[in-house]
């Protein structure tokens, strides 16, 4: 799938004329399609550093962490556009593990601090995605507890800082699984409302839990960030995988003056989101 800007219908007029939205796609199926957003991969464990092979759901896919011990791994995947103002994020990915620890995460890290390519946030419990501008998704197997929490700006936060379980989804059965994410947010607040959804079967296929539901996020200010995933391995291990990532980011390209604009845009952030439940 390639990185590209997406330009789509109108969305409201404002004292100043009509407010344009542009939608940032990416993501990789790491099959070495022309189009795939680049990553980096970093290494911070002593053994194993994440390949690529091949057997994934529909060709090749990523392995972040092998059953083996100390692996600490992240892969970076590239910024693919300006999504300052952004109101909506959508998130896929398929993923599958296989062990007993320690987990993995998907995070949104900040290009102000982590640049626009390169190397990512180095998070020391993958599985726990806190840091300073983060938002993240952590993924925890270890014990057999099958656990997913959200994670902003160095804080857990589901609910009142205790991990959220799954309700008996099984996170590490060795079959491939899918994620759904979706943020929308006001721009003005940077409040957001986060939807998270599990899929029994790779591609959203399958049955569906549901884990979070409008889980309110307050001040999610990250205006410039980029894509990342992390996992480790301590004295117990695990394999984790991931393929078909795809991501896409809207954002209003508002003309100036703005304010009378933006105060309609944040009650059409309303509206969309109650017409599309």
């Amino acid at each position: 799938m390639s990185s590209k800007f997406i330009l789509v219908s109108c969305c409201l007029l404002g004292g100043s004329g009509v407010v344009n939205a542009a939608t940032v796609v990416g993501g990789s199926g790491f099959d070495g399609a022309s189009g795939d957003t680049a990553y980096t991969l970093t290494q911070n464990g002593a053994n194993f550093g994440g390949e690529v092979l091949a057997g994934g759901p529909t060709g090749n896919y990523f392995r972040i962490t092998e059953q083996s011990n100390s692996n600490n791994n992240e892969i970076a995947f590239d910024t693919v556009g300006d999504t300052t103002g952004w109101t909506n994020s959508q998130f896929t990915v398929d993923f599958r593990a296989d062990g007993g620890a320690d987990g993995f995460s998907f995070a949104l890290i900040p290009t102000a601090t982590f640049g626009s390519t390169g190397g990512g946030a180095a998070i020391g419990e993958a599985e726990e995605p806190n840091g300073a501008g983060i938002f993240g998704i952590g993924f925890d197997v270890y014990n057999v507890i099958d656990q997913l929490s959200l994670h902003w700006d160095n804080t857990t936060l589901s609910p009142s800082g205790d991990i959220s379980n799954t309700g008996g989804f099984d996170l590490n059965d060795n079959l491939w699984h899918s994620l759904l994410v979706n943020i929308d947010r006001d721009p003005l607040t940077g409040n957001a409302l986060v939807d998270l959804d599990l899929f029994a079967e790779a591609g959203q296929g399958g049955a569906v839990t549901n884990v979070y539901t409008d889980f309110g996020v307050a001040g999610l200010n990250l205006e410039q960030f980029r894509v990342q995933f992390a996992g480790r391995t301590g004295g117990v291990n695990m394999n984790s995988d991931i393929d078909n990532l795809a991501f896409s980011i809207t954002a209003p390209n508002i003309p100036e003056p703005a304010t009378s604009g933006l105060i309609g845009l944040s009650g059409l952030l309303l509206l969309t989101r109650r017409m599309r439940r």
